[in-house]
């Protein structure tokens, strides 16, 4: 099972760039239709999941869970953080404070990711619970 989940991982990773790459081998499929590397490799994953004991704990633990509810605030603030705050965090760090590049980036990113997170979960909890309700009233109500 886990080389099936490796190759779902593979194939559906493709890149079709015009160099050689390690899926060389694949091009033929995308050939056919470009999406059809994703479908085959989204299947396949699915389909490891599926039928393996530990993969469905590991997606079912705890923290998967969490970032499964604030991943859509995640993914609606993650460029806003990191084209305001990141940037100036590491330009105040970096230029200003005249610290290290590679610690200067670190703890831009110790201190961008840390508050991304808490902001996803503050939007998760209030605004993404509160729509998901009044959407639910809406359905009931008028459906």
């Amino acid at each position: 099972m886990f080389l099936v989940f490796l190759l779902a991982t593979y194939v559906g990773s493709y890149q079709k760039i015009d160099n050689v790459t390690i899926w060389a081998s694949i091009d033929f499929i995308s050939s056919i239709d470009r999406s059809f590397p994703f479908i085959i490799g989204a299947s396949l994953f699915v389909y490891t999941v599926i039928n393996s004991e530990w993969l469905r704990k590991f997606f079912s633990s705890r923290i998967l869970q969490f970032l499964g509810k604030i991943s859509f605030s995640l993914y609606l603030l993650h460029l806003l953080i990191i084209g305001s705050l990141a940037c100036y965090l590491f330009s105040y760090f970096y230029v200003a404070l005249h610290w290290s590049y590679g610690f200067s980036f670190i703890l831009m990113f110790i201190i961008s990711l840390s508050i991304t997170f808490a902001v996803s979960f503050v939007m998760y909890k209030y605004i993404d619970q509160s729509g998901i309700k009044l959407s639910k009233w809406i359905y009931e109500r008028f459906f």
